[in-house]
């Protein structure tokens, strides 16, 4: 099963046109020539009596990559608030700590040297060295929803569910957010966003089910109904994929008629984090159940599958055709007072 020959071809270019970072670089930076590597931290992990009395280990959960070698991750104190840090080789470094905010409900995404949070409470902005900014409980994010961010002209763009729907939030400056626009007034979320010319394109799945481009005002619709959609970008052309086929289509004309013509097919995967190239080919990076990575091509030509630590969901970043993969598991010792320590693999795989 293939997808569109055309489509498939402006896809690779786009994915292979940078290289991968050395290992101090950021995830998203430009870089040299990828360089496979593996290194671990181990993190001692005290306990505590909740507000109920329950003993609780403060064990990580593994939230974005910030660099190749530290991630963001969070951890509930004694009263619930997550607990957010950045860790790395020399230990855990407090960014925020959000009261009210429930901590299965957190999510984020890295946006230049900060994080954009969704909790429980709303939509915040985590920066190391400053106060935790909150946008305001208007927003009404749940946390549980998807959360894409970008950084464009000094202002920072987050895509995700506001009252069930998807919605643009715009940071433009210091405590000044607004909502950009509610796509839907019925359930929608995104399932990925991009900059082509300094503007955001998104792609979300509408209230009907079906796959929904918004770039520059214009809109298109997939025929179809489809469970999730991804972008790349090469030069000019805007290509997008989904499970029910893909579409590649010039900048200039996006829009003009309303449809987002998909043809095609996909082998079978689970639903994709983002779109990479494997060996030069274009083709979908997922998570799967019980732990690990699974890189397929979308011409169901290869796959690669990458394990990780204990069974967790990784923090991933591709940087052109460098991977990063972050994975986490807690271990302890035996005897009635055992030690807790929490270990943190960072690899970086070339694609």
């Amino acid at each position: 099963m293939r997808l569109c020959l055309a489509s498939l071809l402006l896809l690779s270019s786009s994915l292979v046109a940078c290289t991968g970072s050395d290992d101090s670089a950021s995830p998203g930076d430009g870089g040299g020539q990828c360089t496979e590597t593996s290194s671990t931290i181990s993190l001692p992990l005290s306990q505590f009596t909740t507000t109920s009395g329950n003993t609780q280990t403060t064990q990580w959960t593994l939230l974005a990559p910030m660099s190749t070698t530290s991630v963001l991750a969070y951890s509930n104190d004694a009263t619930g608030a997550p607990r957010v840090a950045v860790l790395d080789a020399t230990g855990a470094h407090d960014v925020a700590s959000i009261a009210g905010g429930a901590n299965y409900y957190l999510r984020a995404a890295r946006v230049g040297e900060c994080a954009m949070l969704s909790a429980k409470n709303g939509l915040g902005l985590a920066c190391p060295g400053q106060p935790y900014e909150a946008a305001g409980q208007d927003f009404d994010t749940s946390g549980s929803d998807p959360l894409f961010a970008l950084e464009a002209g000094g202002e920072m763009i987050a895509f995700t569910q506001s009252y069930a729907a998807f919605t643009q939030i715009t940071r433009s400056g210091p405590g000044q957010w607004t909502r950009e626009e509610q796509f839907e007034s019925s359930i929608s979320y995104p399932t990925d966003a991009l900059l082509a010319n300094g503007s955001p394109v998104a792609c979300f799945i509408d209230a009907g089910g079906h796959a929904v481009v918004t770039y520059g005002g214009s809109r298109v619709r997939s025929a179809a109904k489809a469970q999730w959609c991804k972008l790349a970008l090469a030069g000019d052309t805007l290509t997008a994929v989904t499970d029910i086929g893909s579409v590649a289509q010039p900048l200039a004309s996006f829009g003009a008629d309303g449809v987002l013509a998909l043809a095609g097919t996909l082998p079978a995967m689970s639903t994709p984090t983002r779109l990479v190239s494997l060996g030069g080919a274009p083709a979908a990076l997922a998570t799967k159940g019980g732990g690990g990575v699974v890189i397929t091509a979308l011409d169901g030509s290869a796959s690669k599958t990458i394990p990780v630590l204990g069974g967790s969901t990784p923090a991933l970043d591709v940087n052109g055709n460098a991977l990063t993969v972050i994975s986490t598991a807690t271990d302890s010792t035996s005897g009635s007072m055992p030690q807790y320590t929490q270990t943190v693999l960072f690899e970086t795989h070339c694609l």
